[in-house]
């Protein structure tokens, strides 16, 4: 062993401060896990009491500060120094704790002029406080000449004080304080919408009681029949209690609900031996197309452990350990959402919590759950789609029959152009035909199996639910009837044509001569489908052409 001691250096807090997250705003992430821990260390009582088990978050953009606070155990007096001023050096197991390295209060550090800890723990009547000023640490950091060591800098830029208070017993509680956040970098800490949307989809929250009541009783009562009951805690930002943002329904970009879902399936994540290493739910919405993030920031399947996210949303859009995509196609994990739950003490995030700690298990654990998962996931989605298109044909074709039967119907319009709307009415019904034909197909199918937990169960409730209803659409499309022939004494539009001779010895065909049906006469084009024909040429379609052309027939000299 060497007799030397290694000297670390400054620029370990350039990592643990400005280099630590990618995004100010996951700062909050470690600061809630830090109360979570400290709320899980209390009893059963204590937890069902609001007032001990709460984490409460204050953003005040006037002062650009930022607060939060939890009531669960505080740091007793005489471990305050040892547990704010050592880094890296945690108490914390790491296979119970959420946050168990000792790194990440520092991180606040890098977005404000100072990061201040106070605290007060229960039965004491003193107040701990440590102040941490970033202006210095920033300065020295920036300074070459100074060569301090990583430990004298936090001394440097450190100050501590405990004072004693006049009440019996004072408030137990825990501080952190970001004061003077410094807007070119960390000024997105202070927007208070995109903050409580972000820390909705990352934190270890409950679901909604309202919007998501019916999927929550599920998803709580399969985590509890697991035996890793969800781990949720109490949060609010400036004083409004905050939940996880599933919904019942899917929302469109102008805000008009589009889908809903109607069902979720359940899945155990074990390894080759059958051990369970994680659990998940999932749906895949009745819409069939992939989820508008603006207004869903849930979509997408998630990663989590205790509760709280790793990574963001977009985490299986990456690679997975064999060096392709979790979903066969990079699109696929926008049609669905839900959550994969981490229950395996050896499978751990890393430091930053973007990815998980590199091991054997976590790369066995990604590619199982690619193969079971995932694969079957994105059959569902891709089936669903198609259904969902079926689903359209039919409603298109119902909504084109409604706008063009009359026209088609219509022998004061043109022949020629009642005969173009009813080809295309002929299209949109063999769409529809088509599209029902799939989902009688796929009705049939769903019915001869029982639901066994795989991703297609999610279709046996919402894509063939109401396929009577869809099949009374489906009706064939009327025919173009010619125009009634002209009266007797009116003058003929068809100009007249030579009898052709009958057979050798016979008369020429007509009405009393059976050996021949007449042939109709030739179609000659009228004015009105000519005019159509002209305005369809410059890009107009049929429909609307037919309706100028009625406008001009009617003010045409009769």
């Amino acid at each position: 062993m060497l007799q030397e001691d290694p000297k670390i250096g400054k620029h370990v807090l350039d990592l643990l401060t400005t280099g630590m997250y990618k995004e100010p705003c996951l700062i909050y992430r470690e600061y809630i896990q830090n109360s979570a821990d400290q709320i899980d260390l209390l009893s059963p009582d204590e937890k069902n009491d609001l007032n001990r088990s709460r984490i409460v978050i204050d953003i005040d953009r006037q002062n650009a500060r930022v607060k939060v606070k939890d009531f669960a155990t505080g740091v007793p007096k005489k471990d305050f120094k040892a547990r704010l001023l050592n880094i890296a050096d945690s108490w914390k197991d790491p296979a119970k704790d959420k946050g168990f390295r000792g790194i990440g209060r520092l991180a606040g550090l890098a977005y404000c002029h100072k990061l201040i800890f106070e605290t007060s723990a229960k039965g004491e009547r003193v107040v701990s406080r440590m102040e941490m000023d970033g202006d210095e640490m920033r300065s020295i950091l920036g300074n070459r000449k100074d060569r301090c060591s990583a430990s004298e800098l936090i001394k440097r830029i450190s100050t501590i004080s405990q004072e004693e208070t006049d009440i019996p017993e004072y408030e137990c509680y825990f501080t952190v304080t970001l004061e003077g956040i410094i807007e070119a970098v960390g000024g997105g800490l202070l927007e208070v919408e995109a903050v409580r949307s972000l820390i909705e989809q990352i934190a270890p929250l409950p679901f909604s009681e309202t919007r998501f009541k019916k999927w929550k009783t599920k998803i709580d009562a399969f985590a509890a029949e697991m035996g890793h009951p969800l781990q949720t805690y109490s949060i609010s930002i400036n004083g409004n209690t905050i939940v996880k943002p599933y919904k019942n329904v899917i929302i469109g970009r102008n805000r008009e609900e589009v889908g809903k879902i109607n069902d979720v399936v359940f899945r155990k994540i074990k390894d080759q031996r059958g051990k369970v290493l994680a659990w998940a739910w999932a749906a895949v919405p009745d819409q069939g197309k992939q989820i508008t993030e603006s207004t869903n920031p849930e979509r997408m399947m998630r990663l989590r452990k205790d509760n709280i996210q790793i990574g963001m949303e977009d985490f299986f859009n990456g690679r997975a350990p064999d060096g392709g995509g979790f979903f066969s196609q990079a699109r696929a994990n926008g049609y669905m959402l839900g959550e994969v739950h981490i229950i395996e003490p050896s499978i751990r995030p890393n430091a930053d919590r973007n990815n998980l700690e590199v091991s054997e298990i976590a790369s066995k654990f990604l590619t199982i759950l690619k193969e079971s998962l995932f694969t079957d996931l994105w059959n569902a989605a891709e089936e669903g789609n198609r259904l969902s298109k079926a689903r359209e044909n039919i409603e298109a074709y119902a909504e084109a029959l409604r706008q063009k039967r009359e026209k088609i119907e219509n022998l004061t319009l043109p022949y020629g152009s009642r005969e173009a709307l009813a080809n295309e009415l002929e299209a949109a019904f063999k769409k529809a035909a088509d599209g029902l034909a799939l989902l009688r197909r796929t009705k049939g199918k769903l019915s001869k199996t029982v639901d066994d937990g795989s991703a297609m169960d999610l279709l046996r409730h919402s894509k063939t639910a109401d396929i009577d209803q869809l099949e009374t659409l489906v009706i064939a499309p009327p025919k173009p009837s010619l125009p009634p022939s002209p009266a007797p004494d009116a003058p003929s539009t068809v100009p007249p044509t030579r009898p052709k001779s009958g057979p050798k010895g016979g008369k020429a065909p007509s009405p009393d001569n059976p050996q021949r049906p007449v042939e109709p006469p030739p179609k000659v084009p009228s004015l009105g489908d000519k005019v159509i024909k002209i305005l369809c040429d410059s890009g107009l379609d049929i429909e609307k052409a037919i309706d100028v052309w009625t406008k001009i027939e009617e003010v045409l000299p009769r």
